[in-house]
């Protein structure tokens, strides 16, 4: 399943965006360990910062949601595209094609607590 292109000096975020690396590092490593662990540190900074009544922690807080968000546009192409790579090929086919499942709902999730946020004024619980 191994589906290395030969992308010259090309490694990291660069390489992912390309579609690059192997769809289980794409998937894995950027999407569920990166992702996951953003949300999990996210999640530990807004409790421990719950009752600090700073504007700039505010500011800081938008700013690390606006990370997350572009980092996860980035993740998502970067697994669509490996997943293409795969199928191209014509292996592993259920797994690519039910990465771009997840890319497809991960995306359609993103969208609609952004709205639930921005228009219906509160979190998603």
């Amino acid at each position: 399943m191994e589906t290395m292109v030969e992308n010259g000096e090309r490694r990291g975020l660069s390489a992912l965006i390309q579609g690059e690396v192997s769809l289980k590092q794409a998937f894995w490593v950027w999407g569920a360990l990166g992702g996951g662990g953003q949300i999990v540190l996210f999640s530990v900074l807004l409790l421990a910062l719950a009752d600090v009544p700073d504007d700039f922690v505010g500011w800081a807080l938008l700013g690390w949601i606006g990370f997350m968000y572009v980092y996860f546009m980035l993740v998502f192409v970067g697994i669509w595209r490996a997943a293409g790579r795969v199928l191209a090929v014509g292996q592993e086919k259920a797994f690519a094609v039910a990465a771009r499942v997840m890319v497809g709902l991960g995306a359609v999730l993103t969208i609609a607590i952004t709205l639930q946020v921005l228009f219906m004024g509160g979190s998603p619980h």
